[in-house]
């Protein structure tokens, strides 16, 4: 059985049937969590959010070397339905945004790709709170799954359950989505349309290969810890990988079940899609 809250979402009848018991706990201890007053803080908030392998570490990283911006470190999973009460992640973000005014931020961000699945909740307690909904091409970031997990089938799942709660997010206001590819391919204009979204102004800092934020935390994930290394170098484009690998089959696999919905999600966000979007043959 799937549940989409969990990284690892194929989950035995029991635990799905046990993390909706402890969903439905959660919720009736968190019946009377208050929402953090608009203006409490002089720090706005966004969220990153979106399928995992998508490069939404990449652009936190970036959005964190912005002289306005402080971001969190590492992917805080503070509002995941099966994990934290409310009232927990209400204490979590309280103590970020003071942080934040003490270093003179005006917008904190927070990266955990899950959180694709949390804005409702996430609204709960932040009602203002701003979200950037990160798209990858399935092609490419199936055969990244594929090369971390060494299962095709997990990535494949994994895009669509997340994708499909991203296009959910289509329309809602303060919800801004953008491409890897014209993040990596366009990187000065993209991350401008970006900040100008956080109502800030750019700043060189953002593109420059330099330390970011998630360098100064100790990752005790093999992954973060290359994820950690990766968006510390020059932004370039880094698209089309699956034409050499996958195999054809594999492909024809991605594309059967992912297709539809990326080209739909294409059609969606025309306004901001890649010049040439990453497309397999859908026959």
């Amino acid at each position: 059985m799937i549940n989409p809250y969990r990284i690892r979402h194929n989950r035995t009848w029991a635990k799905v049937q046990l993390d909706r018991l402890t969903m439905k706990l959660l919720t009736a201890l968190d019946r009377g969590v208050q929402p953090i007053p608009s203006g409490a803080y002089p720090v706005s908030t966004c969220f990153v959010v979106g399928c995992g392998h998508s490069g939404t570490t990449l652009l936190a990283a970036r959005l964190g070397n912005h002289p306005k911006i402080m971001a969190i470190p590492e992917e805080t999973s503070m509002f995941l339905q099966v994990k934290r009460r409310l009232s927990t992640a209400r204490a979590r973000i309280s103590q970020a945004l003071e942080q934040g005014a003490d270093v003179g931020a005006a917008c904190l961000v927070e990266k955990t790709p899950k959180h694709v699945h949390s804005v409702d909740r996430i609204r709960r307690i932040l009602p203002d709170a701003q979200v950037i909904v990160v798209l990858r091409n399935p092609y490419d970031t199936c055969l990244s799954f594929k090369t971390r997990f060494n299962d095709l089938n997990y990535g494949i799942e994994r895009w669509v359950i997340d994708n499909e709660a991203a296009l959910a997010l289509s329309g809602r206001d303060g919800v801004c989505f953008t491409f890897f590819e014209r993040l990596t391919e366009h990187p000065d204009g993209e991350l401008g349309r970006l900040l100008a979204f956080l109502g800030l102004e750019f700043d060189g800092a953002v593109v420059s290969a330099e330390n970011t934020v998630f360098e100064s935390k100790q990752h005790r994930s093999p992954n973060m810890q290359l994820r950690t290394k990766q968006v510390g170098q020059p932004i370039r484009a880094n698209s089309g990988k699956w034409r050499t690998g996958l195999s054809k089959e594999e492909v024809r696999r991605v594309e059967a079940a992912c297709g539809p919905l990326w080209r739909q999600l294409l059609d969606r966000h025309a306004e901001c899609a890649p010049d040439q979007p990453e497309l397999a043959d859908p026959a």
